[in-house]
């Protein structure tokens, strides 16, 4: 019984394994994806205008997008403790610069 036990486990590890490596690496396409339409429109998309950026301040532009994410947006939608304040404050500034950004419930 012991072997069928180890057996079992083993397969319960490497499934567990397989779909971790699946996650990470969709994780990393969407964000690679990301990426890469963040330097498509700011090098070359038509609502720049005049004013395309060059890899200097595109790049400045993705550092500062992955730190807000991971140090402000996304801990307000992990399960934690804390995750509505970090929610209510990144709505608030949102708020401010795109208040059409919100549909706006009730009154």
């Amino acid at each position: 019984m012991a072997k069928k036990n180890a057996f079992l486990e083993k397969l319960q590890t490497k499934a567990a394994t397989r779909e971790l490596m699946s996650t990470a690496e969709g994780i990393g396409q969407t964000k690679q994806g990301m990426v890469d339409a963040i330097i498509m429109t700011a090098g070359y998309g038509s609502c720049m205008k005049n004013d395309p950026w060059g890899e200097k301040r595109i790049m400045a532009f993705i550092e500062e997008c992955l730190e807000n994410y991971q140090n402000q947006v996304f801990p307000g939608i992990e399960i934690r403790d804390d995750a509505d304040a970090f929610r209510k404050r990144t709505d608030e500034l949102i708020a401010k610069k795109c208040p059409n950004y919100f549909e706006r419930e009730g009154p």
